[in-house]
C-alpha cells in the first residue's frame, strides 16, 4: 500500500510540474535565464523533501551565468509567484508553488 501512495505522490508531482512548464514557457514577463532557471529547479526537485536545494554558485554553472544573474532570476520567480524560497538556513530551499500551476492550468 505504501508503495501506490508513493507512486500516486510521484504521479501527482509529475503532473504538476507539466503544468509549471507549460505556463511558464509562454509568459513573457520571464527573463531567458529565469525561464532556464526554473526548467533547471524543475529537475533537481527532491521529491521526498518536497524542494531543490542547490548553491546559487552551482546554478550559475549549470546556467553559464554569474550568480548574481541566479538572484535577479530567483527574485523574479519569486516577485511573480512561480517559486518559494526558503532561506532559514545555510542552504536556500527553492519550493515550486505547486497550487499556483495547477490553479492556473485547469482553466485551460
Amino acid at each position: 500500500m505504501k508503495s501506490l501512495i508513493y507512486d500516486l505522490f510521484e504521479e501527482k508531482t509529475r503532473r504538476n510540474f507539466i503544468g509549471l512548464s507549460r505556463i511558464v514557457t509562454f509568459d513573457n514577463r520571464l527573463s531567458p535565464t529565469s525561464l532556464r532557471l526554473i526548467h533547471v529547479l524543475m529537475h533537481l526537485f527532491n521529491n521526498s523533501v518536497r524542494c531543490a536545494f542547490p548553491s546559487e554558485i552551482y546554478l550559475a554553472k549549470q546556467l553559464d551565468v554569474t550568480p548574481r544573474s541566479i538572484r535577479n532570476a530567483v527574485r523574479q520567480l519569486e516577485d511573480l509567484g512561480y517559486l518559494a524560497v526558503d532561506r532559514s538556513q545555510r542552504l536556500n530551499k527553492y519550493i515550486p508553488r505547486f497550487s499556483l500551476f495547477v490553479e492556473k492550468d485547469s482553466g485551460k
